[in-house]
């Protein structure tokens, strides 16, 4: 069998490419996410996340969205 005479380098091979490719492929998908997930948001949504966080007030919140309403 192949694997007796190689010295088992071919299976350690084999077991590098698999998980280098792996790891190439989880980057790209993560990449692809973070590109995705932060081009989606408009401003409204920004400001409504930060009024739902508490960064700001219900009054603070309403003047910022009317600016960029009639902006």
């Amino acid at each position: 069998m192949w694997f007796d005479h190689q010295g088992g380098w071919v299976a350690v091979m084999w077991v590098a490419v698999i998980v280098f490719w792996t790891v190439v492929a989880a980057g790209i998908w993560a990449y692809l996410a973070a590109l995705r997930d932060g081009s989606e948001r408009s401003a409204e949504d920004i400001l409504m996340r930060r009024y739902a966080d508490g960064e700001i007030n219900n009054d603070e919140y309403r003047a910022r969205l009317m600016e960029l309403r009639h902006s």
